[in-house]
This record gives structure tokens, sequence and C-alpha cells, in this order.
């Protein structure tokens, strides 16, 4: 019996005929094949035949559903409801549920609500909240469920599929009874589905589920799947635009979901905009991220925790992602003010924690994604005049580096040469030039990236004339 029939009770059984094209066909064809052998064991061996099935099937939800639709153990079935549904056997209790499911599905709901008023009174909670599972996820079962005692209510919402929440004036209601009962990843995709269908849940309740997912597991949440990962971007991206929630709350969502927002392998990914503002506001946020990720000078490497590697490597991330100069304004241009007031305090901030030079290199960095200025030279005067005031070797360098890095991969034919690189190199040395009367420092970094590309101009050129001379 087990090997001719335990296949047909897996997620898509291969029927010997095919697959009709249509869905529902198809469904109905393997329920129908179900069904027919489920006949064919209880016919034979009994209810004791269809038990030591159970043990042998990929989906013994399944077979308890199949066996729920028939009508095999209509005088039998409060006794396996009572034995089955909570069953410390975890197939045993996923057949006692799939029993559950068929005979609700095939007897309506109210055949579920009467067993309350009889046999189910003496079951325990677990019990109780496994059958009212069964039920629609909607306003009638709800008052249903409120009517019960306070653990069979928690051990029900415990087990409300987020997904199984159809009607949308329903969802608000759901997602609150979700956060109460500590599935905050369930509440997400539910508002993550709504989203699906064009329905927005308010602004407040995104905030709640979001930041009650950051102090809860997943492992906690018996339904809680792998798109939780894609739903948060989506939610943070809509309490961007609610301008309902104040930026700070925002802020340190974003930055504690980072690791979802940033990902350098694949572009499509959102960018972390709050966390890239709030460090050009904020030099102390800035302090705090590069000593997050950054041991001090002289600081001897101890041995990371799981949770501080994931969040150094959350740190540098969001520094390398950073390119907005603080003093930006909404125009594109640089206030010099405000530049200045921020370089001075980072820097003191740097010194004082043991990390002035790292920090210079993180501030060169983001000072190479100047624009230019009104005089249409780059970069902008007041990096120039950062440049010149703080005099870092280090600063220089990082400015140099990310600089040079932000070119990205470059496309040209085999013939060409260095011709994009002279190009480049031609540009970097008449800013220089430019400048240099009133900027040598600055000129200086821009003469050297110059070089740079002149040498990798040289070497295309090479590549390109050996390639002629292979036949290439």
């Amino acid at each position: 019996m087990v090997d001719k029939y335990s296949w047909l009770f897996t997620s898509r059984p291969e029927l010997p005929e095919g697959h009709p094209r249509d869905w529902e066909a198809d469904h109905e064809a393997i329920a129908s094949v179900r069904l027919a052998a489920v006949t064919a064991i209880y016919a034979q061996e009994g209810l004791g035949g269809l038990l030591r099935v159970i043990g042998h099937v990929e989906q013994p939800y399944q077979l308890g559903d199949t066996l729920g639709r028939s009508n095999l153990l209509k005088k039998e079935e409060d006794q396996l409801l009572y034995q089955h549904l909570a069953a410390e056997h975890s197939a045993l209790a996923q057949f006692g549920q799939g029993f559950a499911s068929g005979r609700t599905a095939t007897q309506g709901r109210d055949w579920a609500e009467t067993k309350f008023t009889g046999v189910a009174k003496e079951w325990s909670a677990a019990k109780r909240a496994r059958l009212l599972a069964c039920l629609p996820c909607d306003e009638r079962t709800w008052k249903f469920v409120e009517g019960m005692d306070r653990e069979t209510g928690h051990q029900y919402w415990r087990l409300v599929h987020p997904y199984a929440v159809e009607d949308a004036a329903d969802a608000e209601h759901a997602v609150k009874k979700l956060l109460e009962h500590g599935r905050p990843h369930a509440a997400v995709d539910l508002i993550a589905a709504q989203m699906y269908h064009n329905r927005q849940l308010s602004a407040a309740l995104m905030a709640d589920a979001l930041e009650n997912s950051l102090r809860t597991s997943p492992e906690d949440d018996p339904y809680a799947g792998s798109s939780f990962s894609y739903h948060v971007p989506l939610l943070l991206r809509l309490l961007e635009k609610s301008n309902e929630i104040a930026e700070s709350r925002l802020v340190a969502l974003e930055w504690a979901y980072l690791p979802l927002l940033v990902d350098f392998d694949d572009k499509k990914r959102d960018r972390p905009i709050l966390l890239h503002r709030e460090l050009a506001r904020n030099p102390d946020f800035f302090v705090e991220v590069v000593k997050l990720v950054y041991r001090a000078e002289g600081e001897e490497q101890g041995e990371a925790t799981e949770e501080e590697q994931a969040r150094a490597k959350r740190g540098y991330e969001l520094l390398n992602s950073w390119h907005t100069v603080p003093g930006t304004t909404k125009n594109g241009t640089i206030d010099a003010a405000t530049l200045k007031a921020w370089i001075q305090r980072a820097r003191t901030a740097l010194s004082a924690c043991g990390r002035r030079a790292i920090g210079d290199q993180m501030i060169g960095q983001v000072l190479s994604g100047s624009p230019c200025g009104p005089d249409s030279l780059w970069p902008h005067p007041s990096v120039r005049d950062v440049i010149e005031e703080v005099g870092s070797k280090e600063l220089e360098s990082g400015f140099l580096t990310c600089l040079y890095n932000s070119r990205g991969v470059v496309g040209k034919s085999l013939d060409e040469g260095g011709a994009q690189e002279r190009q480049l190199a031609d540009k970097y040395a008449g800013f220089a030039a430019a400048i240099s009367s009133q900027w040598p420092r600055t000129a200086g970094v821009l003469r050297h990236i110059e070089r740079w590309y002149r040498q990798e101009a040289l070497q295309e050129d090479q590549e390109a004339d050996l390639r002629e001379d292979l036949g290439l």
C-alpha cells in the first residue's frame, strides 16, 4: 500500500496521463486520484492502514485533507481530531490539521463552529486553535475567536498564515493581532501582500511591524519566509514617501536593515538614502560608523562576535556607498561654511577616538563625489579649500582611490588603445592648471590622477598594438 500510493501525496505528483494545461483541471485530477487512493487503502486496511502511510508520504497534510473531504470517517471524526489535531509527532499533527481543513472545506464553517459547543469544549487550547485555523481568516472567525479563552486566542493567532487574509478591510486588524501575539515578520509579509494589490495600510503600522521585527527572531514565527528580505525595502520606501514618520525613526530603521538595502552585486536593490543624508548632516553619526568598522590606532585585534562582524560589514557598506558631500544643497552646490564645520567636528572626534588616519581616508572618499564649482572647474572650491587647509595625505589618498575606482567597468573596442584614458588625463591636467595658483595642493592631487591615466593609456596602447601584431 505504501509503495503503491505514497507518491501521490507530494507537492505535485506526476500523473501517468500527464497534467492538464488548465490549473483548475489539474488540481481536480490530482484530487480525484488521491481520493481514490485513500478510499482503496481504507477499504483494505481501515484507519490503521491510513495511519501507517503517514510516515511515508512527503505531505501528511494532503493525506489528511483528502480523507477529510471524504465521508469515510464521519462517525469517527471527533476521535481522530482529538487524537491528532495537536499531536506531538509532526507528521501526525499535519495529518490531523489536514483532516480538519478537508472537513471544513466540504462541510462548511458551521461544521467547525458547532464542534466548539460540543466535543471541543473539553479540548486543549492547542487543539481548539488548530481547528479555528481551518476557518476563513475574516471578521466572523475573529469575533468567534474573541469568545474563546485567552490561551486559545493566542494559539490561534500564532497559527494564522499572513497570506490567508484576503479581504483588505480585515488586513489592518490582522496586522495588529499578529504584532500583539509576537509575529511581526508575518505582519510585514501581510502588509506587503496588501501592497501588491494596491492597498496601503497605515504608515504607523508599517513602522511598528518593522521595529518589532528587529526584536524578534524569524525562527519564532511558524510562517516566516524568505520573502521578508524583499518586503522590507518596499515598506521603507513607502514610509519615506508618506512623510508621516519622523525622519529620526526612519534613519534608525534604515540603519538596522542596511544589509537588505545595500548589495553591490545587485544594482536593483534600494540605496540607503536617509542614512546617506544623515551622514552628510551629522558628523557624530559618521564617526560612530567609522568606530564600528575600524579599530583605533594601536588597538589589538580581538575576536568579534557574529553580531559585531555583521554590524561592521553593515557600516563598511554604508561608508562605501555614500558619495554626497556634506553641505550639498538642494540645487547641487556646496555650502562652504556647513562643509567646513562638518569637517572640523568629524576630525576632532576621530582624533579623540584614535581613528584620525582612517577617518581622513573616509572623508577623502566622500569628497571625491564633489560637483564642479561655479567656475566650471572640478572639484568644487569648497572641497579645494578643505584639501588645502587639512593638508592630510590620508584624505588625499582616499580622494584619489575613490575617484579612480568610481570609473567602474569600461567598454571599448579591441583596437581602441588608451584614447579614453588620455582624454581623462587631459581633463584633470586642465583642472590642475586652472587652479594651481590658488589651490596648489589640490592641483597636485589632480596631477597625480592625471599620471595614473597617462600610464594606463600607455598600457592600453601597448596591448592594442600587441593584439594587432598577433592578428587578434
